[in-house]
């Protein structure tokens, strides 16, 4: 079968769910930019630990796109989330998206390479639809009470990669080969001409057993899953076993679920390069938010008090009350929420009928 070229890599993104991971957003960002990822789809879950300001924060600042994705009764959210997604990934432009969670690393086997070559071989194949990417256990490292440093450098031991939950696998999904997302959202429907693949390009054997989400064989190499799923005790069961599973009533994440996961059988650390890279590149993104957060200041002060009338779209201004405006347009909320277009002293009406509009920019807080 002929390969085909790699697409560009801001055809990739991430996509994810998140709820309550404010300690965690920047370093799991941070990383995976290291590796060469540059878009993030994230929507928030009724986060009440200040993740939503800091989401909202990145989001202004471009380095993610963020959206509020509220519970709906009797409903797990982390499917009707991912359908989301998918739908904001087209309008977007994004061909491929990997879902994974805030406590799953994409970790490449060998330091020199990153993410794109990881999955080279797989989706070269004009009939890839998706790629499994199997899970590697990490588990407390013997650390009771949260550790003060990053996940990356704390957590350093894994169970065998042999272990039965690394069957499980997380998804790179081609966005014009999937249909919709099944009850296990670890693995999408494909249109009939795509294939599941693993990552050296074979197609993927689907577990006899156990089914869909599931490999028939575990393959880490050239890049897994790091998947943190207990931390420290204190976070296990102060934060993730309250929130139970995001797809699943029936999982239930108690003592017998930390047991069953805190295996500690092997030391695998994350890199020296790579955490040095990923504090640096943490470093970079606070000072992005911070200018962010001096900028909103700033806009609140000679914009929102001194031109408000202005700003609001008196009667005088010649575009307000056009036929092409959404409803609810508001341009000082288009101001916030597009800072270069303030940067550049364009007129916020002017700039949304013109390009905003194409480019589905947010014009209400």
């Amino acid at each position: 079968m002929q390969s085909q070229p790699m697409p560009d890599p801001d055809k990739f993104a991430i996509g994810a769910i998140f709820k309550n991971e404010r300690p965690y957003i920047l370093e799991w960002i941070a990383f995976h930019r290291t590796i060469g990822i540059e878009k993030f789809l994230i929507g928030d879950n009724d986060s009440t630990d200040g993740s939503k300001d800091l989401l909202r924060l990145l989001d202004l600042a471009g380095i993610i796109h963020y959206f509020d994705f509220p519970s709906e009764p009797g409903v797990k959210p982390q499917r009707p989330c991912y359908s989301k997604i998918l739908k904001v990934a087209k309008n977007l432009g994004i061909e491929w998206v990997a879902f994974i969670d805030a406590d799953e690393f994409l970790m490449p086997e060998a330091e020199e390479m990153d993410f794109f070559s990881c999955i080279e071989a797989a989706i070269s194949q004009p009939d890839t639809g998706a790629v499994a990417i199997n899970w590697a256990i990490y588990g407390s490292s013997g650390w009771e009470n949260r550790p003060e440093g990053l996940v990356l450098k704390d957590f350093t031991k894994r169970a065998p990669l042999g272990f039965s939950p690394n069957l499980h696998y997380k998804s790179l999904v081609k966005l014009e080969a999937a249909i919709r997302v099944p009850p296990n959202p670890h693995h999408f429907h494909l249109e009939n001409d795509f294939k599941y693949k693993n990552l050296q390009g074979s197609t993927l054997a689907i577990h006899p057993n156990f089914g869909i989400g599931l490999s028939n064989a575990i393959t880490s190499c050239p890049l897994k899953v790091n998947h943190y799923v207990v931390k420290s005790r204190a976070e296990f069961f102060d934060k993730k076993s309250p929130k139970g599973s995001a797809n699943s009533e029936a999982i239930s994440k108690g003592k017998i679920y930390f047991e069953y996961h805190d295996r500690n059988d092997e030391a695998d650390p994350c890199s020296p390069k790579r955490i040095h890279e990923t504090i640096v590149e943490m470093e970079e993104i606070s000072n992005q938010l911070s200018f962010i957060k001096s900028l909103e200041k700033k806009i609140r002060k000679n914009i929102i008090i001194e031109n408000c009338n202005r700003l609001r779209g008196i009667a005088e201004h010649p575009y307000l009350n056009g036929e092409n405006l959404p409803a609810g347009f508001d341009p000082l909320h288009y101001l916030l929420l597009n800072p270069d277009v303030l940067i550049a002293g364009a007129d916020p009406v002017q700039h949304y009928l013109e390009f905003g509009k194409k480019e589905n920019r947010k014009y209400q807080l």
